[in-house]
């Protein structure tokens, strides 16, 4: 058993490292900027990406080589508090890796079938490459799924992907393969909770994913109904299947529903009433709002919890949205967008 003095020191790092999260001010004077390069430069000079934009050329740096940086410096905080939370610290790694894994797939599937395979080489992150378990030269090099397929031997990939090989001519389903891949995270991720956690964080753990698994099962529903009229058993096929506060009666009353505003009904007396409450007073989507829900409850664990797994698991969370937010901050600078369009966007 974790002793409390190593406790307390994992909460302390943790902490401090929250503490250098990105502030008001710096939001502020990033929507200020003109182009990625000034805001490569903010970031550089003012933020604890610093060491990692060091050698950025301001004037010529790219969009996704800057954002590649950006998630090294948040995979090496959280490499290092894992280094010290030897009691799940080495499983919550994993579930890093995994998710860097699945994330390459998809990107790489997307890349192939566009038949632009050859620059999935010029988009992978270069910290990264090295934990993965699949060979990203015979990716890069895959034609077609039956070469990506070859290229994902030895990993536990290939049997997973293997059903949904297309027929020819066509393109494999996406929607279906995000779902089982994600699944399998999930689930990897349930289990390593329930074997390793200590007893007194787990209850705050399954919050923490199911928390987050529900706000993407109800953006998906959502989504499924407004825009492509589906069916509830087609949606169900495409949800992942955990929840936390959403119980099974609710979601398939959820999925019977006929109209979005039917769906969102059925959201009145959990939890999540108060995004609906926050999507309306502040007239921002559903799915914002959800997520500042999130935001604030991974903010206070990092700030009140005991348990060295669930800050860390709050602060990754927390990380994953402040990159989200530079995301929407370089993307929207990029194509012109008004800053306070882009501010509406951010997850604070």
């Amino acid at each position: 058993m974790m002793s409390a003095m190593s406790s307390n020191v994992i909460l302390a790092k943790a902490r401090a490292m929250y503490g250098r999260r990105l502030t008001d001010p710096d939001y502020a004077a990033l929507l200020k900027c003109r182009s990625v390069g000034e805001a490569a430069g903010y970031l550089k000079k003012n933020t604890r990406y610093a060491s990692e934009l060091t050698a950025v050329n301001e004037l010529s740096v790219h969009r996704g080589y800057l954002e590649a940086l950006l998630h090294k410096r948040v995979f090496d905080d959280y490499a290092a508090l894992c280094r010290y939370e030897l009691s799940v610290g080495e499983q919550f790694s994993s579930y890093i890796i995994e998710k860097g894994e699945i994330e390459q797939i998809l990107h790489s599937l997307r890349l192939l079938c566009a038949e632009r395979n050859r620059e999935y080489l010029l988009t992978l992150p270069s910290f990264f490459g090295t934990h993965l378990c699949f060979d990203t030269q015979k990716v890069a090099q895959a034609n077609n799924f039956d070469e990506f397929l070859k290229a994902m031997t030895g990993t536990p990939y290939q049997k997973l992907l293997k059903p949904f090989r297309p027929e020819e001519g066509q393109y494999p389903d996406f929607a279906a393969i995000e779902h089982a891949l994600y699944s399998r995270l999930y689930r990897n991720v349930f289990e390593v909770i329930d074997k390793h956690a200590p007893r007194a964080a787990r209850q705050d753990l399954h919050e923490l994913f199911g928390g987050l698994i529900d706000v993407l099962n109800i953006t998906r529903i959502l989504r499924m109904k407004e825009f492509y009229h589906a069916s509830p058993d087609y949606i169900r096929s495409l949800i992942l299947p955990f929840s936390f506060h959403l119980t099974p009666k609710r979601l398939t009353q959820m999925l019977q529903a006929e109209t979005t505003d039917a769906v969102l009904q059925q959201l009145a007396g959990t939890v999540y009433a108060k995004g609906l409450a926050a999507q309306q007073d502040q007239n921002i989507s559903l799915e914002h709002a959800l997520q500042q829900l999130r935001y604030a409850r991974c903010a206070h664990q990092v700030h009140f919890s005991v348990h060295p797994s669930v800050v860390m698991v709050a602060y990754l969370s927390l990380c994953e949205m402040e990159l989200a937010n530079l995301t929407t901050i370089i993307e929207g600078i990029r194509y012109g967008l008004e800053p306070a369009r882009i501010r509406k966007m951010l997850v604070q």
